[in-house]
């Protein structure tokens, strides 16, 4: 079995998982809806028995009990009683959710729980994957791929700004802002980021802070170091059992943080496939954030113009002041 194959399953899994997590919820609720409202008990009786009852209409073909005259036909009877059970039916609904607002519930309090109104947590809409199934496929993709770069994730309340002083302290401040913003209102369609200036000034801590928070509100993030990124793109390229399974990962997810670009042993391959990735999540719409600690003329020196390009569209943030792993080192 593929890797690709095994996040099918465990995609699957997870969508059965959470239907069951929600009938679980909804089972809880009733138990206690029933105790606090004991005139709930026979409206369940009515709503549970709705379906048995139609069956037996049907297959009775009139109810069992009326008789057919000259001038009413079977069909018709059945369809007088089936009529019958469905304004019983709508009667007791109505009911429950007069009840329910009379103590204090939402109406729809014990309606059916879908995390998906779309596919109602099966998984598949009109025959294909929903919408809910790819991202839980994107989001164990991405887990996956994490795994790998044994990074921590940070916060932004752990990411001190005294350790710089005077403007140096005020624009770092600006740019911890600016990111902090940037997680808490991110988007599969937010603008990508190029985060550049020289060592210790807290571009990785940030990146890894916006993950954080990006992650939390459940979307799919991948974050690797430039050297390992491309150490393992060219690795599984040139397999022996080579699939695209890597690389699309990487441009499908929501977020693809990059760090510390151009610290990696720079050839045509990782040029192409740089500009690959970048050029496809472009097309796609989907942010990047990238940090380096080389200038812009330093990256120029490195890539092509066509990567320069890609990057010079991005929102750029410098970082300025002074490297403080030192301070860090000793506290």
């Amino acid at each position: 079995m593929s890797l690709k194959q095994e996040y099918y399953v465990q995609a699957e899994t997870a969508i059965k998982n959470r239907k069951a997590a929600n009938a679980l919820k909804l089972d809880n609720r009733r138990r206690e809806i029933a105790e606090r409202i004991p005139d709930m008990a026979a409206i369940y009786r009515v709503l549970d028995n709705t379906s048995a009852r139609l069956v037996q209409i049907v297959v009775g073909g009139n109810n069992g009990n009326a008789k057919v005259s000259k001038t009413r036909t079977a069909a018709d009877v059945t369809a007088t009683a089936i009529a019958a059970v469905r304004e019983e039916n709508r009667s007791a609904l109505l009911r429950k959710r007069t009840l329910l607002k009379q103590n204090g519930y939402p109406e729809n309090y014990l309606d059916i729980i879908y995390s998906c109104k779309k596919c109602l947590d099966t998984g598949v809409y009109e025959n294909t994957p929903c919408e809910c199934f790819k991202t839980e496929l994107k989001r164990i993709s991405a887990e996956q791929i994490n795994k790998t770069s044994r990074i921590r994730l940070k916060t932004f309340a752990e990411f001190k700004v005294d350790y710089q002083d005077g403007d140096e302290r005020r624009w770092i401040t600006t740019i911890r802002d600016f990111c902090k913003d940037y997680a808490e209102n991110f988007h599969k369609n937010s603008r990508s980021i190029l985060m550049y200036g020289g060592p210790g000034l807290g571009k990785t801590h940030l990146s890894l802070a916006i993950a954080d928070v990006v992650i939390g509100k459940g979307f799919s993030v991948i974050h690797r170091t430039a050297p390992n990124l491309f150490r393992e793109i060219e690795r599984q390229h040139f397999g022996k059992d080579y699939t695209d399974d890597f690389i699309n990962t990487l441009i499908d997810t929501d977020l693809l943080i990059i760090d510390d670009l151009g610290a990696e042993f720079s050839n045509s391959f990782t040029i192409s496939a740089l500009y690959n990735i970048l050029t496809s999540r472009a097309n796609a719409g989907l942010p990047i954030i990238v940090s380096t600690n080389l200038t812009m003329d330093e990256l120029e020196n490195i890539y092509s113009k066509r990567i320069i390009s890609r990057v010079s569209m991005m929102e750029i943030q410098e970082f300025r002041g002074r490297d403080v792993r030192p301070q860090l080192s000793h506290t």
